[in-house]
């Protein structure tokens, strides 16, 4: 049995084999409320697989700095903490990463720990319209796990329309891997735009302790302008020696509702990652056996970075096991996919370099 053209839907019976051919437009109100084509996840790396920094640091005391896992930064002001990326992981997923104090901490004023933060790249969000009437709304979906319970914070941050709206969300079960999901709703407000550009357009912060700068305030209900006694209201006042927090499946999408994590290959994520950090093992480009020789060449990224590199590690060495040093290394023409080298090196060394580029936000 074939019906063509406009025969009602509901007389299809689907337990017969039957063809249906609709000859005019199908629309639909919502398909999962999101769209179900393309890439959805706006965040990289969200299931913590890539880490090209390396897969632990310990007894780290820095503010701002990123570690282990790519593209996402671990913020903190007088914390002291380990960080690895761990197998410890919900059903599904591979990688997570476990940040775990080292000492108890009771932050000043000023003081915070978040051990989780993605800043996103202005133009992967400008499609979201804020600033317009057609603004869309943005679901965040995570999964966390913790020997402490409790409430604690993520912020949204539009970082180029200066707006903030800070959350909060429980941790209900120690040691039990938890899903969360939170909704923002698009900012139609005037001069909220994010840029069409390669700079900081958004970000997102996991609060887990923070003195009274930043919970002093009133936790918002909406979109607010940048207030730092606000972002962080509702956290726990301290934490204990050896309390850790794990996090993987981090998705964010457009719409009011969280679809099942999109789970790229690791070939696919690690492209996206290299955008912003590449690290470039013992990259050879030739050979002196004897004397010293001046050297130029061009050392080619595996991706187009954000940005004109800086070396993260600002070192050059030699190949490992060639005698010798590396002298009057002179780096020019830095592109994003690109640039050039000249160097002085001595008796007996590979022509080679071990670099990291950075092109974080």
């Amino acid at each position: 049995m074939a019906f063509i053209g406009k025969k009602p839907v509901d007389v299809i019976d689907a337990t017969t084999a039957q063809t249906l051919t609709i000859e005019e437009n199908i629309v639909t109100p919502s398909i999962n409320s999101s769209q179900i084509g393309g890439r959805r996840n706006l965040i990289i790396n969200g299931g913590m697989q890539v880490a090209q920094y390396g897969t632990s640091v310990s007894a780290k005391t820095d503010a701002n700095k990123i570690h282990t896992v790519d593209r996402w930064r671990l913020e903190a002001s007088g914390a002291t903490y380990d960080v690895e990326q761990s197998s410890d992981t919900p059903n599904g997923f591979l990688k997570s990463q476990k940040v775990t104090l080292d000492g108890a901490f009771t932050p000043t004023a000023s003081q915070y720990f978040i051990p989780f933060e993605q800043r996103i790249e202005a133009q992967n969000i400008a499609h979201l319209a804020y600033g317009t009437s057609d603004a869309k709304s943005v679901t965040l979906s995570f999964w966390i796990k913790s020997n402490k319970t409790g409430t604690y914070v993520v912020e949204f941050r539009n970082s180029d329309g200066g707006k903030q709206w800070p959350q909060t969300y429980t941790i209900d079960a120690a040691d039990t891997w938890e899903k969360k999901t939170l909704t923002w709703t698009g900012d139609t407000a005037s001069g909220t735009e994010i840029a069409v550009d390669t700079g900081q357009g958004g970000a997102f912060f996991w609060w887990m302790t923070a003195g009274t700068t930043y919970t002093s305030g009133t936790l918002p209900t909406g979109w607010e302008a940048n207030t730092n006694a606000n972002r962080a209201v509702g956290v726990p006042s301290s934490l204990a020696d050896n309390d850790e927090f794990y996090l993987t499946g981090v998705q964010l999408e457009v719409g009011s509702t969280a679809t099942e994590f999109e789970h790229l290959s690791y070939a696919e994520e690690l492209a996206l990652c290299q955008r912003y950090f590449v690290k470039l093992n013992t990259y050879s480009i030739g050979y002196t056996a004897s004397g010293n020789i001046s050297y130029g060449g061009r050392v080619s990224f595996p991706q187009t970075m954000r940005a004109s590199p800086s070396f993260a590690n600002g070192t050059y060495t030699p190949q490992s096991g060639n005698a010798g040093t590396v002298g009057n290394v002179t780096v020019s023409n830095q592109m994003t996919h690109w640039y050039n080298v000249s160097n002085n090196w001595s008796t007996g060394v590979h022509i080679g370099l071990t670099v990291e580029l950075s092109a974080e936000l």
